[in-house]
């Protein structure tokens, strides 16, 4: 079964950074993780002059690479998210960037209090998680009852209630990683 869990909110407020810490923490558990990032800026991933790109250009629609190891599809279309969760493989989480007014479970980030005039709109925010200058004034904010805050440098807490919540599992204990995207490196420069 696939569980999805939407990652939520304002530019730079974590969203990528959280992604692939939850991500990564995921698998050491031996979870199966798909990623999926919406893009409002029309982004374009493929170099100038590399063939799938002269082939979308000389006037195919569809284009689409593959290797050993690797296979890249490129469509001259956008998708919705539930077209793109049907085309993942199974997986044990499908963790979303962004896709705001879809219907999934929602972690909404705020790194200020502006951040969080966003919430009213949501659909099925299952948390908030702030940044610390924001959690430490956290009583002091109109947050409605019922919904989790968090930290957004406590990994374990978010992990747990994405266990808890959405597997009905209780969560194995999780040896945080000692890499870039831990709470050691800060969340400076998001």
């Amino acid at each position: 079964m696939k569980t999805v869990i939407q990652l939520v909110g304002y530019k730079n407020t974590g969203k990528t950074t959280l992604l692939c810490r939850l991500a990564a923490q995921l698998r050491l558990t031996g979870l199966s993780v798909a990623s999926i990032k919406h893009d409002g800026h029309e982004f374009e991933d493929e170099r100038p002059g590399c063939d799938t790109r002269r082939f979308r250009e000389a006037g195919a629609y569809w284009s689409a690479v593959s290797s050993s190891s690797r296979t890249v599809v490129v469509m001259e279309s956008g998708s919705t998210l539930a077209e793109l969760i049907g085309l993942t493989p199974q997986a044990d989480f499908i963790l979303v960037e962004g896709f705001k007014r879809e219907i999934y479970p929602k972690l909404l980030l705020a790194r200020c209090e502006e951040d969080l005039q966003l919430l009213p709109s949501l659909h099925e925010a299952a948390a908030v998680l702030l940044w610390p200058e924001l959690y430490a004034k956290r009583r002091a904010l109109a947050l409605p009852e019922g919904i989790a805050i968090i930290l957004i440098d406590d990994t374990e807490s978010i992990l747990d209630l994405i266990m808890k919540q959405y597997t009905g599992k209780e969560p194995e204990p999780i040896h945080l990683l000692n890499n870039p995207l831990e709470p050691s490196a800060g969340w400076s420069g998001i």
